[in-house]
């Protein structure tokens, strides 16, 4: 769910209750932020906004 790149890694980092499963704990931060990145550029067309992983 979202489409800006910070809603995207809020939904992969700690998931939607009963429809996806936080992926932070297993994926590490790093990963969150090129997953999210990923998800970002099939719906922009476009890199996601450049930013420090958090």
């Amino acid at each position: 769910y979202g489409s800006s790149f910070a809603q995207l890694q809020q939904t992969i980092r700690y998931g939607r209750q009963g429809q996806m499963p936080a992926q932070e704990q297993l994926q590490g931060n790093d990963k969150v932020h090129l997953l999210a990145a990923y998800v970002y550029s099939l719906s922009h067309g476009e890199k996601a906004p450049v930013a420090d992983a958090q």
